[in-house]
């Protein structure tokens, strides 16, 4: 493994986006072959007993497959972790565990810990085993359910029996891995025990539009989209009939007197529902389009501003062409055709802003929502104009009126509002700029260091990649590495000698418990600062270790938060400040690790990964996920100012004299346009 960021890791951070829990679920494609080849042991176990009280479950040896089990009982504790918690998975295996049941264990050793995949009648699992040094046991303890797992088998247990045995034979490859197949869980193969649990209160958001209920941190297998929650579960009406078909079913009686006017708003109804239709289609396959500009951002922009145009054109011509049928049409509108319109465009409004209050509102700007929100624009403009025309019309006139219709006035401003994002949004000529960098470069390049050598000084003797930025203090690189066995993902912080590549001193691995590293590591006085975890880790610690033998410092004990530590930390006097992720930014004392404070007083506010920007005794710091925001603290932690802005702010700020600096955005089109 070569010094240098892997992009495997790399495209790996950027997918996981939304924190999620723990461990996480594995959420790869894993292919069968890849599992029984890397574990080291492979066997049958028989369920002896189920204490749905505990809860638990003790599993007996029962066949060996590959290797020999080091065991004959396994005694595991089912509480599970904090993916568990939030998945309910506790109680969805204790329905899938049944006396007599067969389950399939995956295992491999690392260090204290044992590793193990099981696998019974359609469910995958995983859970731990940690050596206890005094009695020479070992603890088994639940992870999580493994719902993605059913892509790389998802039969019965007997069925993988065979699959194994043919498999290590060489009698028959293992089947290749389901891509389409949906995450889940096998069967119930038990009635799910009673349990007094209420379900926690609906917002009263949820409880006016339950079919726009959002969820501020969905688990992988809800969304199905890594984290993402783009569409906020809109059903799929809307898809197949575009908006004016889901207002209907929820407002029926507005859209009953609407039918009444239907005449005078074909060309609307047909131009809203088509722009929406097509812009959920394209949220759906954009990800697939070939990556030119023919299929980018910008050409659908254009093609729903066409549409839109000749829709603004076709209502004009049906007007005048009606007005010559029926001169009366060229009245006012009536109040029933008012008060329909009214409530349709209020519905959308109180939509559009749930939308921006429990999710983000830079979605409103962005395929399909975009769209949305200009046939909601549309329709207000119509009852502007509507209301002009009843202020200059005189009351007691009843007699035809030259004028513009009001499906003509709604869609000519949804024209006039995409033409005006189009030319906003369209990219810009870099001519110049190139030119001035070409220029800039030339005169300065004989200054520039050249790279001429490329030499790989450091390779770790087990699978995984380097994510981290390493640190070079004297003659030593300190760097974290995530490494990963089978489906088994830990860390490590390495000491290497910048002449030899050699390895100082043995690898930081907290007792083989340290989650996959991307932290950076931070020097003083001898002491080393470093988090772990990766954006779909919890539960993460900062760890205070000693430079010279990367050992936690004497009478010095790891911050532990809620979330991840990803950001490299930062020292501010005697404490150390750092990102934690869901938990904002959290202070320590920097000699005992004992925690300070933390910004904001409650987790799940802000979501803070990278590192944070001290000067003087100010701290500036910015927010991805939640709330898209820069802030600055003083040294207690105390709020000075924050800033909200229109993306997530993942970059560090740079502090330039009275300005601050920040890059926003993650870098995915489909996520930042």
């Amino acid at each position: 493994m070569s010094l240098t960021i892997r992009s495997l890791l790399g495209s790996l951070l950027l997918t996981l986006l939304a924190p999620s829990p723990s461990d996480a679920v594995i959420m790869k494609l894993t292919p069968l072959k890849e599992i029984i080849s890397t574990e080291d042991w492979i066997f049958v176990t028989i369920v002896e007993r189920v204490e749905p009280d505990r809860p638990g479950v003790v599993l007996r040896f029962a066949e060996n497959l590959k290797g020999k089990a080091p065991f004959e009982r396994l005694a595991v504790n089912l509480t599970g972790d904090t993916e568990a918690k939030q998945g309910n998975h506790t109680q969805i295996f204790l329905q899938r565990l049944a006396p007599k049941q067969q389950v399939i264990l995956f295992t491999h050793q690392r260090g204290k810990r044992y590793i193990a995949f099981g696998f019974t009648e359609g469910s995958w699992f995983q859970m731990h085993g940690l050596i206890d040094e005094s009695t020479k046991t070992v603890r088994w303890a639940f992870q999580h359910g493994e719902p993605y797992l059913r892509r790389t088998f998802k039969g019965t247990s007997a069925e993988l029996r065979q699959v194994i045995l043919d498999g290590l034979a060489g009698k028959k490859e293992p089947p290749v891995p389901n891509e389409k197949e949906k995450p889940g869980f096998g069967e119930p193969t038990v009635p799910m025990p009673k349990t007094t649990e209420e379900k926690p209160p609906q917002s009263w958001g949820e409880k006016i539009f339950p079919i726009l209920a959002i969820e501020k941190a969905p688990t992988p297998w809800q969304t199905g989209f890594s984290g993402s929650t783009t569409l906020f579960a809109v059903i799929p009406t809307a898809v197949l009939a575009g908006p004016i078909a889901l207002l209907a079913a929820l407002f029926p009686g507005l859209f009953a007197r609407l039918a009444i006017a239907l005449k005078r708003w074909r060309a609307f109804l047909v131009i809203a529902s088509t722009t929406s239709t097509l812009a959920f289609v394209y949220f759906w396959l954009r990800g697939y389009l070939p990556g030119t500009p023919w299929f980018g951002p910008q050409a659908f922009l254009l093609l729903m501003t066409t549409i839109t145009a000749i829709g603004t054109l076709w209502a004009g011509r049906r007007y005048r062409r009606m007005a010559t049928e029926d001169a009366a049409i060229t009245l006012p509108p009536s109040r029933t055709e008012v008060r329909s319109l009214l409530g349709v465009a209020a519905a959308l409004t109180i939509t559009f802003g749930c939308v921006a209050y429990f999710g983000e509102a830079a979605l409103l700007l962005d395929a399909p929502w975009r769209e949305l929100v200009l046939i909601g624009l549309g329709l207000w403009a119509g009852l502007l104009y509507i209301g002009w025309r009843k202020a200059t019309t005189p009351a007691a006139v009843s007699s035809p009126q030259v004028s513009l219709s009001t499906e003509t006035a709604a869609l000519g401003a949804m024209t006039l509002v995409s033409l005006t994002l189009l030319l906003l949004t369209w990219p810009r000529s870099s001519q110049v700029q190139v030119e001035f960098a070409t220029a800039v470069g030339e005169a300065s390049e004989p200054a520039l260091p050249r790279l001429r050598e490329v030499k790989i000084l450091y390779r770790c003797n087990e699978p995984g990649g380097i994510a981290a930025t390493p640190l070079v203090v004297d003659d030593t690189i300190y760097v974290g590495i995530a490494h990963e066995k089978a489906n088994d993902f830990y860390g490590s912080i390495a000491a290497i000698d910048v002449k030899t590549g050699q390895e100082r001193c043995p690898r930081f691995t907290n007792d083989d418990d340290l989650k996959p590293v991307f932290s950076g590591v931070t020097h003083a006085q001898g002491r080393l600062y470093v988090g772990e975890g990766f954006h779909q880790n919890q539960g993460c610690k900062l760890f205070l270790l000693n430079a010279s033998n990367l050992q936690p410092l004497p009478g010095a004990t790891a911050v532990e938060t809620n979330s991840h530590t990803e950001g490299t930390p930062q020292l501010l006097g005697n404490q150390v400040v750092f990102a934690a992720g869901d938990d904002g930014v959290w202070s320590a004392d920097a000699i005992t690790g004992k925690k300070l404070w933390q910004y904001p007083p409650q987790s799940k506010t802000l979501h803070v990964d990278t590192p944070v920007t001290i000067v003087g005794s100010r701290i500036y710091a910015g927010s991805g996920y939640r709330e898209n925001a820069v802030f600055c603290l003083d040294e207690t932690g105390r709020e000075i100012w924050k800033t909200t802005v229109p993306y997530r702010c993942f970059s560090q700020p740079l502090v330039l004299g009275k300005r601050v600096y920040v890059g926003l955005g993650t870098g995915n089109l489909l996520m930042d346009l």
